[in-house]
């Protein structure tokens, strides 16, 4: 460590560290290097939650269609989810089918070919809620022809932080969706009224491999990390998912 320092803040060096990102690529497990984020190769596809908790990749063409959702607050990421790695204790998701079960999914079929995702997924839940706040978690997920469920990445926002602004506007490089979570930018849902929410999930890259399936599972609470929001009550979901108000994923592919 003293040596990299050295490199870069004694006066007299002349060395600079060349500008890349090293990333790991899980299924393939592999290493690889780029210079830009998302990397060369990489586009946009997306992904619409459908009827029957279906992930497809056509926009629907009902004008109507929703799914209710009653928030559990049972719901856990458990007690080794990646917030315990900042206390340097080990990560293990396990199986998360029966947690699953708890929450609002959405699977696509299996994949008739192997799939590269590297980047910075994003969702766009069309919602209302009976409260005026709400804690929205999105997780990323692979379900092996086994049934296995593997999570893969995350994104958490409080409902009344949604107000999306230029990214060109943070003091830091976004990866996607800026949200200032200022004071002013803040606004209580109204009850019973549909709003957009765009969440973009942690940067990951994986290999979904042929005969896999995607999934996007969607939470109101996290009881092993986080306090609940509402404090108060239970709120009932209603997500939009037709013509009007397309609920999506955003998926960057190879």
């Amino acid at each position: 460590m003293l040596d990299y320092f050295d490199r870069h803040l004694k006066k007299d060096s002349n060395q600079k560290e060349k500008r890349r990102i090293l990333y790991f690529t899980y299924g393939v497990n592999e290493w690889n290097e780029t210079t830009i984020w998302p990397p060369e190769g990489i586009t946009d596809r997306v992904w619409y939650l459908s009827n029957d908790n279906r992930l497809e990749p056509h926009a629907p063409r009902d004008l109507e269609g929703s799914d209710r959702y009653t928030v559990d607050l049972t719901a856990t990421t458990g007690d080794r989810n990646r917030w315990m790695a900042q206390m340097g204790n080990d990560v293990h998701y396990a199986d998360r089918r029966d947690e699953d079960a708890k929450l609002l999914t959405y699977t696509s079929a299996p994949l008739d070919r192997d799939l590269e995702m590297t980047g910075s997924p994003t969702v766009y839940l069309h919602v209302s809620s009976d409260h005026e706040d709400g804690a929205f978690h999105v997780y990323l997920e692979d379900v092996s022809p086994d049934g296995r469920v593997t999570y893969l990445t995350e994104g958490l926002l409080r409902a009344i932080h949604r107000k999306a602004r230029d990214p060109s506007e943070a003091p830091f490089v976004s990866l996607g969706i800026y949200h200032s979570f200022l004071k002013a930018d803040a606004a209580p849902l109204v009850p019973g009224e549909v709003t957009e929410i765009g969440i973009t999930l942690l940067p990951f890259s994986i290999v979904f491999r042929e005969g896999h399936s995607i999934r996007v599972a969607i939470a109101g609470h996290d009881m092993s990390m986080k306090d609940r929001c509402p404090k108060q009550g239970v709120p009932e979901l209603s997500l939009e998912r037709n013509a009007k108000y397309p609920s999506r994923l955003v998926l960057p592919v190879r």
